[in-house]
């Protein structure tokens, strides 16, 4: 991984392969040295390797990547300088692209932090009171709002202030260097505030181009189509799906898989989003949640309208639903008093793969194509009005899923659901621009198009 990224784009292919070479010597060398020293020699001797590898590594500079990801661009560029062997001025582009390249991984980020907070809820709530909830939901608030009493103010939020020399100090530390490294950095600062003041957006900003425009659908849709899918309904109800599926599991404890499960899904989305791209996360997203929902949740909806409708009712659902989908013979066999011992699983299988394949994508990279798609000037504004009508979805689904559940039965519901899933794949597949490794202007010339 830290060949790939160090290594130039030229060179990249013909280093890797140096690691299957690596990988045949050091075969070899134990066939040929092995028949003449004892095991315990033999075993020293593959650890001399590694161990000369890691005192190497202790004078090579961290991975230009790593310092972008912490915000140390200085760094970045120094160990960029390093590992070029030429004058920071000739990497400045280099780090340019690499900015770009990480931005996917930077904003997929807040999906993990969701899933820490889901997690921490689902480990502590079931064995607690109410109260004791409440205050332990409280303290991580608490203590990050005592943390940011420590961090210096924006750079940004100075210079608008005039305060540039706090914003000189602020940059300093956040950068971790002397105040000579971060000159150049605060003067590329107070141009970009010189332009947003200049540019100040309007409600009107959001319309005026062609670029603006699409960037705006795109966002609205993303973000909308996130709720829509059923992400806030599924959570909700999980631990009755849980009880319903006869797999003889605790829900609490269930609940705590599938928390655990969102998080190591969201884990995985930086390593991979700048690599793959977003389109293909969000195609794989939203053709996954299309199938869980489509195919295991119609099975699934059964046991959450069980609490809400009669037997009989719940009977007669089951029954017709059978012939639109194999899976819900699953509960139509349970209401029957049949044996579904050996297909308990189903409901259970479907909901953890909803919940990976929508954490991978459609949970964290709507928020992060975002960031990416507008300009500075409206950035602010269009983001504020995207997040409302988001939460204004999640308002919705969360409020009315229930009744309708009521009305239409939970099978049909959910069905509802699958089928935005499928509406998110068509509209990400035809209208989804890729913006892996572009810069704004690039992103920006292909949305006016």
């Amino acid at each position: 991984m830290y060949c790939g990224e160090i290594a130039e784009d030229k060179v990249r292919g013909a280093l890797g392969s140096f690691l299957q070479i690596f990988v045949s010597l050091g075969s070899l060398s134990q066939y040929v040295v092995g028949p003449y020293v004892s095991y315990l020699v033999l075993i020293i001797f593959s650890a001399v390797v590694p161990f000369l590898f890691a005192v190497t590594m202790w004078f090579v500079p961290e991975s230009p990547y790593q310092h972008v990801m912490a915000g140390e661009e200085q760094k970045a560029l120094e160990a960029l300088q390093w590992l070029r062997g030429t004058s920071i001025e000739a990497v400045k582009g280099e780090l340019a692209i690499i900015k770009d390249k990480v931005r996917g991984a930077l904003g997929s980020l807040l999906q993990i932090m969701i899933s820490v907070g889901l997690l921490s809820q689902y480990v502590v709530g079931p064995y607690v009171s109410y109260l004791v909830l409440t205050i332990f939901s409280v303290v991580v608030p608490f203590l990050f709002a005592g943390a940011m009493w420590f961090i210096p103010e924006s750079p940004y939020q100075l210079i608008m202030a005039r305060k540039n020399q706090q914003a000189l100090e602020s940059l300093q530390w956040l950068r971790g260097t002397k105040s000579e490294a971060v000159k150049e950095e605060l003067a590329i600062i107070e141009e970009n505030v010189r332009d947003m003041l200049a540019n100040k957006a309007t409600p009107r900003d959001l319309i005026a181009t062609k670029a603006t425009v699409t960037a705006l659908y795109l966002s609205v849709g993303l973000v909308s189509l996130q709720q829509l899918t059923g992400i806030n309904a599924i959570l909700f109800y999980c631990q009755t799906i849980f009880q319903t599926s006869g797999s003889g599991l605790d829900s609490s404890v269930a609940t705590i898989i599938v928390g655990t499960v969102m998080l190591l899904a969201s884990t995985c989305t930086p390593f991979v989003v700048d690599s793959l791209g977003r389109r293909i996360l969000l195609l794989f997203s939203a053709g996954g949640m299309a199938v869980s929902l489509e195919a295991g949740y119609l099975s699934v909806g059964h046991p959450v309208e069980q609490s809400l409708c009669s037997s009989v009712q719940m009977g007669n659902r089951m029954r017709e639903n059978t012939k639109q989908a194999a899976l819900g013979t699953f509960f139509n066999l349970q209401n029957n008093g049949s044996d579904t011992s050996s297909i308990g699983w189903l409901p259970v299988v479907s909901l953890v793969v909803y919940i990976i394949v929508y954490s991978v994508g459609f949970g964290s990279l709507p928020w992060a194509v975002m960031g990416e798609l507008f300009t500075p000037n409206v950035k602010s504004m269009a983001s504020s009005v995207s997040a409302s009508i988001c939460w204004f979805f999640a308002f919705l689904i969360t409020k009315f899923f229930s009744t309708l559940s009521q009305e239409l039965g939970s099978d049909y519901a959910i069905w509802i659901f699958g089928i935005f899933a499928v509406v998110a794949f068509v509209s990400v597949f035809f209208l989804l621009p890729e913006t892996k490794g572009k810069s704004l202007q690039e992103i920006q010339t292909i949305l006016g198009g």
